[in-house]
């Protein structure tokens, strides 16, 4: 049977345990998320661009199921949209 002390290393050691763990996880969360998202505003921007424009291109390229009263939705030239575009601009 253990003593007092010994219970109180295994719950210290326990807490170690999940006190690393979590720490592990924050940082490869905040690891992802800068891949994912950017670290600087500037790659915020272009990685938020690139989301969209793969969006646009998307929704594009479906341009034909969509009733003709909904043609209005869509850019004559998605392609020169998206070259002059900025995030603000395409998600618009």
């Amino acid at each position: 049977m253990a003593t007092n002390g010994t219970r109180r290393e295994a719950y210290i050691w326990g807490a170690s345990v999940v006190e690393v763990s979590i720490e592990s996880f924050i940082e490869l969360w905040e690891r992802q998320n800068e891949e994912v998202h950017g670290k600087t505003e500037a790659q915020k921007q272009n990685r938020g661009l690139e989301k969209l424009s793969t969006e646009v291109q998307h929704l594009h390229s479906m341009r034909n199921l969509t009733r003709p009263s909904d043609e209005f939705i869509f850019h004559e030239d998605a392609e020169h949209f998206l070259e002059k575009a900025t995030a603000i601009t395409a998600a618009s």
